[in-house]
């Protein structure tokens, strides 16, 4: 992402996510972001799309995203693990 996520985007997109809970229950989805206010934006869909239930994720590089999506990785959340941008993330 290349310009910063709103937060109506954000909204529209875990709206989005939840109309299509059935065909995303269970799935990862990646994104990839160099800018710390989509980052925020992208934590907050993740935290949301746990409804769905599916495991969305923040990256700040595509070979970190790639790298996880094509690792094989039981149950869905988040984990304990630094961030990008120096913040500390926990399991929710």
């Amino acid at each position: 992402m290349k310009v910063p996520v709103t937060p109506s985007q954000a909204k529209q997109m875990v709206e989005h996510l939840v109309n299509l809970a059935d065909a995303f229950a269970g799935t990862r989805w990646a994104a990839v972001t160099s800018q710390p206010a989509s980052y925020g934006m992208m934590r907050m869909v993740s935290v949301h799309a746990e409804r769905v239930p599916m495991d969305v994720r923040i990256f700040s590089s595509l070979e970190a995203a790639e790298s996880w999506l094509d690792s094989v990785e039981e149950g869905l959340g988040w984990y304990s693990k630094s961030s990008p941008f120096g913040e500390s993330e926990t399991a929710v």
